[in-house]
């Protein structure tokens, strides 16, 4: 909720910045650790830079996309090697 202290002309300002943004954005954040490997670190530190994004953007970004595809699913496990490793394989 825009604060009940601003006047309508803020408030109207406001929401139109807020709205730009996905809601999930604006929601408080939780800290969290996730391992990677050195080429999916790498391949994460070229996508934000080509993209003018921080690395933490594009993370949630992805995050964001993954929940929204699997919402209400189940995931199997999924292998442990990297998708490099993998295409290697499959020649």
């Amino acid at each position: 909720m825009v604060a009940q202290w601003l006047n309508a002309s803020e408030r109207c300002k406001v929401m139109h910045i807020l709205s730009r943004y996905p809601v999930w954005l604006l929601m408080k954040s939780v800290r969290t650790t996730v391992s990677l490997s050195k080429e999916q670190y790498e391949s994460l530190c070229h996508l934000a830079e080509v993209s003018d994004l921080s690395i933490s953007r594009v993370i949630r970004q992805a995050v964001g996309e993954f929940l929204s595809r699997h919402e209400g699913s189940r995931l199997d496990p999924i292998s442990t090697e990297t998708p490099s490793v993998m295409k290697e394989e499959q020649k």
